[in-house]
């Protein structure tokens, strides 16, 4: 067994693809709670795709329109000094990344620590807060066609069936 890696080819943010609201948004109660503003994070394995990176990131940009808060960014009210997500279409965090080996090399990711999955997850190097940043996506090719999309969400902005909901209806079906 070799060494794998995985290597960052470019990061980038990616934009809604139309104009959205440029609002701020009110957090509930529960989502204001400090303990509750933590990184979600979930790793997708597909055995095959055509031009994946290419097609999530206009999946993403697309889904980002009706999603448009996953675009924005955390911030305190000067009002009332609250957290509150700022709708103003900077964009998620997006991540291309390619790996030296096969999923068969790494048994689809049966046994994690092949890869560590810090290395196929985004790791932004940005100004400020990365909590600030609701969503961030890494889409890593390897040799054999297929991919791995590794995301990261604030639970803030979405919980884990929200996420869901944003992967499998929204970005998953833009993507098909």
């Amino acid at each position: 067994m070799g060494l794998f890696t995985v290597t960052r080819q470019s990061e980038s943010l990616v934009k809604p693809s139309t104009p959205t609201p440029s609002e701020t948004l009110e957090l509930s109660i529960l989502d204001r709670m400090p303990g509750l503003r933590h990184q979600v994070r979930s790793l997708h394995v597909f055995k095959h795709g055509q031009q994946p990176t290419k097609v999530i990131r206009e999946a993403l940009a697309k889904a980002l329109v009706p999603y448009y808060p996953f675009a924005g960014r955390f911030a305190v009210s000067t009002d009332h000094g609250e957290m509150v997500v700022e709708c103003t279409g900077e964009g998620a965090w997006f991540v291309e990344a390619t790996a030296n080996c096969s999923l068969e090399d790494v048994n689809y990711l049966d046994h994690p620590f092949l890869i560590p999955q810090d290395e196929l997850m985004p790791n932004p190097k940005v100004e400020g807060e990365v909590l600030d940043i609701p969503l961030m996506m890494q889409v890593t090719e390897f040799k054999c066609g297929g991919f791995i999309v590794g995301i990261i969400s604030v639970h803030t902005i979405a919980d884990g069936l929200s996420a869901a909901q944003f992967v499998k209806s929204h970005l998953a079906d833009l993507a098909a």
